[in-house]
């Protein structure tokens, strides 16, 4: 799901789950402490015991949920803030984008994506996006050629290919177009699924 409704599964509802859950744990916290003095030594003392063991473990789902709000904000916060003449290079592939025309266009296609929740696939062999600041950090993305939104899915990841912490996707319907002009297009092939890439099919131009 791309757009507002994207932005209500990948922030808002995690957000107002952190929220209740949030609520509800401090105010059992509360309760354990106004009542810690009467249930030492009684039989209530083991069902307080489990009573928080339950709360810790809904404590740490609560903070799985917070990361993915952090994440989903994280992700279009720091496209928001970055400027393209702060990018040394973009590494798109196998090629390598030092001069400032084309770092300008993929960022801006970048730049311009929108909310988007992963809640299936629907796009097809994903290409490695590397983009390198002046101050040394390194974003690494992974992009796919969406076949029904026809646009590309963009997640970023801790680690290259995809490995570590996935840290927030976005869809930018700029992107494939703006690849493709500057002669690395996404794949329109989906080996995951059955549909190899054979010949010329990789091409943005070509169908599957």
């Amino acid at each position: 799901m791309r757009g507002f409704e994207g932005f209500v599964f990948s922030v808002a509802l995690p957000a107002l789950f952190v929220g209740i859950f949030s609520f509800a744990i401090s105010g059992e916290i509360r309760r354990y402490w106004r009542n810690r003095g009467q249930c030492i030594g009684t039989s209530q003392e083991p069902l307080l015991v489990r009573s928080l063991l339950i709360w810790a473990f809904v404590s740490f789902w609560i903070s799985l949920m917070a990361f993915v709000v952090y994440r989903g904000l994280r992700i279009h916060y720091d496209l928001w803030a970055v400027q393209a003449s702060n990018v040394r290079e973009v590494i798109v592939g196998e090629r390598h984008f030092t001069d400032r025309s084309s770092i300008t266009q993929i960022m801006d296609a970048l730049k311009s994506s929108e909310w988007y929740s992963v809640n299936h696939g629907g796009w097809g062999d994903e290409t490695a996006v590397v983009v390198r600041l002046a101050s040394g950090t390194e974003w690494r993305m992974r992009a796919g050629y969406h076949f029904a939104q026809h646009g590309a899915v963009v997640i970023r990841s801790s680690q290259p290919s995809g490995k570590g912490w996935e840290l927030g996707e976005v869809f930018s319907p700029a992107l494939p177009a703006v690849l493709e002009e500057l002669g690395v297009p996404l794949s329109r092939c989906d080996t995951v699924h059955g549909h190899p890439c054979t010949g010329s099919q990789s091409h943005l131009g070509d169908q599957k």
